[in-house]
């Protein structure tokens, strides 16, 4: 048994990281190979999401 309480309403967090790193000074020139590698490792951070488009 734990003592970790669990809520009605958690937090959840969105990381934008990837769609406005893609429109600021480096917009389009990291490759898709480039990135899968970092969205792999921050997948295992447990964002709720990622948003990766624009618009």
């Amino acid at each position: 048994m734990t003592n970790q309480k669990t809520t009605a309403h958690p937090v959840r967090i969105q990381d934008n990281t990837f769609r406005d790193g893609h429109q600021s000074i480096y917009a389009t020139r990291m490759k898709t190979e480039d990135m899968i590698p970092i969205a792999e490792e921050m997948d295992n951070c447990g964002f709720w999401a990622m948003e990766v488009w624009g618009g």
